[in-house]
């Protein structure tokens, strides 16, 4: 295999079946970037799947959770460092394939590996399902005993719009003591297998319990054999591929989805200080910066009060210019013909409603239209293209407009960011809550949420557990 090809797949060295490679390359903006394809068969796949369930008892059922969660652990610290040879190969790869900077790449392997630690991971478990210990054998409960069990078999597909997250699956199915079968993105299809590699070097045991593959979701024989394998499908995507997938999922197994999702910021008239008027802005700048807003808790629109001591003008006047900072720091996307034709479409429309409605304001980078920044007196709610389009959108009474404008969203709303202080504050964030957002934070963390969070609303982990209840005791 030449050096410059990456493969999309990696399997255990002893796993019956070694998928055949062809070559083919993956063009993002003009850039072709060579890759290697498994060719497998259902029948090799079904095989494999069979194989991987019996390195649950083989292997997970002799470990302990926290030995499987520091095995996890000292990966994740290899991949924080930045001399590491597998991240140091995966930047420009990652990047040539997505389009990102190799700085954003960076910053986001940094994101995913502080957040899989095992603190984190352990603490995750204990606040799911009571105690990690569950999973290791019986824990005294009042009327006798309880312990949880991981599926026999988990079945991944994964995202391509943050790098470095798709290891997040492969971690909960381990952490619950269960072999994972996963299918990644052909749009980034080679992080997952050096994040496998990566883990077969420090426990090879515990990376026999993962394989890493792709295939064309349209090839009904091998997604067939994918689907009927596994025990609980783990799913990213957006709503066309997620409903192609529930329509062939068998009714009887269970999965978890992970679709479209909208954020958005929302800064209180308190919050707006000429003292604070700085850090607030270089905080919602990076909310719209990281991950180039594809995340699915990237902001849509700040929503901002009127009256306060700073005018939503001057914020966005701020904002653009810390935009202009984060592009320095974590530069943007290089977009697709298609990518561009699209925001230069949005800015295009902005500029011309600012031509005849003198509340209508673009600011935004001397050159290019990624960072641009609209005042725009249209309350609404609505998706934008992407790839740092920010909306500042005045308000007049943020506690009595924003529910408004959410109601419409109703079951596609995931985080926003909050700024304000006092009593008004939290019952913005109570009413947000009832309304369905399911994380809440200050600007400048809404692209970073920690492993503890519960994701699309769940408790992601216990979804993939089932305990058993030993009434041994009789009541009292």
């Amino acid at each position: 295999m030449s050096a410059a090809v990456s493969p999309a797949f990696w399997v255990a060295p002893d796993a019956p079946v070694q998928p055949a490679m062809t070559v083919a390359s993956l063009e993002h903006a003009g850039t072709r970037t060579p890759i290697g394809w498994p060719v497998l068969t259902p029948t090799e796949l079904e095989t494999l799947a069979t194989w991987l369930r019996t390195r649950r008892d083989a292997v997970l059922a002799g470990r302990t959770v926290a030995q499987i969660a520091e095995a996890l652990d000292t990966v994740s610290a290899r991949w924080l460092a930045p001399d590491f040879p597998p991240r140091r190969a995966a930047l420009p790869i990652i990047s040539a394939i997505t389009g990102y900077s190799e700085a954003m790449v960076a910053h986001a392997i940094d994101l995913e590996m502080t957040s899989s630690r095992k603190g984190d991971l352990l603490g995750a478990l204990d606040e799911e399902l009571g105690s990690h210990n569950l999973l290791d054998g019986p824990s005294p409960t009042h009327y006798g005993t309880r312990r949880a069990f991981g599926p026999g078999l988990v079945g991944g597909v994964f995202s391509a719009n943050i790098p470095a997250l798709p290891h997040l699956t492969a971690m909960r199915a381990l952490l619950v003591k269960a072999p994972c079968l996963g299918r990644v993105s052909r749009h980034e299809p080679v992080f997952l297998p050096m994040y496998a590699k990566s883990l077969a070097d420090v426990d090879p045991g515990l990376a026999s319990c993962l394989a890493v593959l792709t295939w064309d979701p349209a090839d009904a024989g091998l997604e067939a054999a994918f689907l009927g394998a596994i025990d609980h499908l783990i799913a990213y995507g957006g709503d066309v591929a997620l409903a192609a997938l529930r329509s062939k999922l068998p009714p009887t197994t269970d999965a978890t989805w992970h679709g479209h999702r909208m954020g958005f910021a929302v800064v209180l008239r308190e919050a707006l200080t000429p003292d604070g008027l700085s850090a607030l802005a270089h905080a919602l700048a990076y909310d719209f910066s990281v991950f180039d807003q594809h995340a699915c808790l990237a902001p849509q629109a700040v929503f901002v009060e009127d009256g306060g001591a700073v005018s939503p003008h001057a914020l966005a006047e701020a904002v653009a210019s810390a935009m202009a900072d984060w592009a320095q720091t974590l530069p943007p996307r290089r977009l697709a013909v298609e990518e561009a034709t699209t925001l230069r479409a949005a800015v295009d429309r902005a500029t011309v409603r600012s031509l005849m409605d003198p509340d209508v304001r673009v600011l935004g980078p001397a050159r290019g239209v990624q960072g641009v920044v609209v005042l725009d007196p249209e309350k609404a709610l609505a998706a934008t293209p992407l790839d740092r389009f920010v909306r500042v959108v005045p308000l007049d009474d943020a506690l009595v407009e924003v529910p408004a404008l959410l109601r419409a969203h109703s079951g596609r709303l995931q985080g926003a960011a909050v700024a304000g202080v006092g009593p008004r504050l939290e019952r913005l964030k109570a009413t947000l809550a009832r309304l369905g957002l399911n994380r809440l934070c200050p600007p400048g963390l809404m692209g970073t949420p920690s492993m503890r969070w519960r994701h699309d609303g769940h408790a992601c982990l216990a979804r993939l557990v089932r305990f058993c209840d030993d009434e041994s005791r009789p009541p009292r």
